[in-house]
């Protein structure tokens, strides 16, 4: 049996040996944001029952974003690199299990042909997801929150980067270089922190730890999920292209100021309900440096 089986598999043990009810099987193996996309509707399930079982099945590379949610009551990792087809080979095992009360897939491509019947329900890519979650009226209970729960070692954490470079105000880069086309390229991000500079405003680039560092900012390069929810609570705003990184600091608290670059209002922090944001459209250096200065004061 491969990861992706066995992990799934487990769930189900897990959740027909728990003492809780109903039974809850979430699966979201790929994407970071994809996979934040669901506390909403974990949390909805965990109010609407307080004993609930729930089960989530996630990529292994994202499971640290998710592993001190309380509304979780057991994390079983699946290979994140999975295909198509091995992650499509799992519906029959998830559809087919006994004695799960619920069953969240949550995914936008497989569904194409509901939302087409229903497009009333699927405004943004939020809707998207809390449709397929099973909730209709795209309302969870509880609210649009991103739930990522921080430890003190992860703010520790963020404390010591900000205190071992003497930085008072932080503004985080979010450069994505496989966005088919950046948005902006590193020498926009490098300029802006050149601007930024001149106002004893700092910054810090935030990525996987194969993306390049943008010039002249703080490399915060592969550190862990948390501990970059953790260093955005603690900065003044991020600029980002609207990927999973960008949710993390809809997560945050309290929040960033969020800009984005270039995103539509249905997929943008603000569109799906998540945080308030500016997205801007043709995104120039001055005009995203104004933004920042005004929330920088």
């Amino acid at each position: 049996m491969d990861a992706n089986k066995r992990a799934v598999g487990d769930a189900i043990k897990f959740l027909k040996h728990h003492h809780g009810s109903p039974k809850i099987l979430v699966k979201q193996i790929r994407n970071l944001g994809d996979t934040l996309h669901l506390t909403p509707i974990i949390h909805h399930y965990r109010l609407k029952f307080p004993n609930a079982a729930i089960a989530f099945v996630v990529g292994q590379w994202y499971h640290n974003v998710h592993e001190h949610n309380p509304h979780i009551n057991g994390l079983f990792l699946a290979d994140h690199n999975a295909t198509p087809q091995q992650r499509l080979a799992l519906w029959p095992l998830v559809h087919n299990a006994k004695g799960i009360d619920i069953k969240v897939i949550a995914s936008i491509f497989p569904f194409g042909e509901v939302h087409s019947r229903n497009k009333w329900c699927h405004e943004t890519i939020a809707d998207q997801y809390l449709y397929n979650g099973g909730i209709p009226d795209c309302r969870p209970a509880g609210g649009r929150k991103l739930i990522v729960k921080v430890t003190d070692h992860d703010r520790k954490f963020a404390s010591g980067v900000l205190g071992r470079k003497g930085v008072e105000k932080l503004v985080v880069f979010e450069f994505v270089s496989y966005s088919k086309p950046p948005v902006w390229n590193k020498n926009k991000f490098a300029l802006l922190a050149r601007e930024l500079k001149k106002h004893n405003i700092a910054c810090a680039t935030i990525a996987a730890a194969q993306e390049p560092l943008i010039n002249g900012t703080i490399d915060l390069r592969g550190i862990t999920w948390r501990q970059t929810v953790a260093t955005l609570s603690q900065s003044i705003a991020m600029v980002g292209v609207g990927s999973g990184l960008t949710m993390l600091a809809a997560a945050a608290t309290p929040q960033p100021r969020i800009i984005e670059l270039g995103i539509a209002n249905s997929v943008s922090m603000k569109g799906c309900g998540y945080a308030p944001s500016i997205s801007i459209q043709s995104p120039t250096v001055e005009k995203v440096k104004r933004h920042i200065l005004e929330v920088a004061g």
